[in-house]
């Protein structure tokens, strides 16, 4: 019966009548539901087939690795991972300085300058764009335990979708990152290279 029948139904029924209204508030709630099963069902054959196959799920532990031993983050990052590279008293307290200065658009008086609060964010970044290329390698190359993946397209992914969620990441995977080693060897390697976000033209 089409959602349209079952209206026409409690139409004629006495729809104000309690026992009628709570019938149909459960028949409803079932069609409702019964949609919502068919899109999970039809989202989990998606990350089936497109996300958790096996070589999508290497790719995440070899991502969760590289975050965990080897991701190195600036000592005046927001959220830190266990690898930091100092940066001067002297950078730090400017850019300390310079961070402050957002305060006021953030919860201070200058909540509602959107457009303020973007110009400042952005010349901010591009100050610290100067640390990032300052102290960051432009490459790094990291040892891995040994993988073996049968599926670039899906290890690729895991590893770049753990690399943004972590939210710590100055580094991404371009063409070629990984290298393959003999039987024996106990590691493969894994090239991080240096990802610096644009700027916006509008900002720049």
């Amino acid at each position: 019966m089409s959602p349209c029948s079952y209206f026409c139904l409690f139409s004629k029924t006495s729809w104000w009548n309690r026992k009628s209204f709570k019938a149909g508030s459960a028949l409803i709630k079932k069609m409702t539901l019964s949609f919502g099963s068919v899109i999970f069902y039809l989202y989990l054959c998606h990350m089936k087939t497109k996300r958790l196959s096996l070589n999508y799920q290497l790719g995440m532990y070899v991502g969760e690795y590289l975050v965990a031993l080897h991701l190195p983050t600036l000592s005046t990052d927001m959220l830190l991972t266990r690898t930091i590279i100092d940066v001067s008293p002297e950078e730090t307290a400017e850019w300390n300085k310079l961070d402050k200065q957002l305060e006021p658009y953030m919860w201070g008086n200058k909540r509602n300058d959107e457009e303020g609060y973007k110009k400042l964010f952005y010349e901010n970044r591009k100050w610290y764009h100067v640390l990032e290329e300052k102290y960051l390698p432009e490459t790094i190359k990291v040892p891995v335990p040994r993988v073996v993946p049968t599926n670039m397209k899906h290890f690729t992914k895991g590893i770049e979708d753990v690399l943004w969620d972590c939210d710590r990441s100055h580094y991404k995977i371009k063409e070629g990152f990984f290298e393959q080693t003999i039987n024996l060897a106990w590691c493969s390697y894994i090239i991080l290279t240096r990802h610096i976000e644009k700027i916006p033209e509008k900002f720049a």
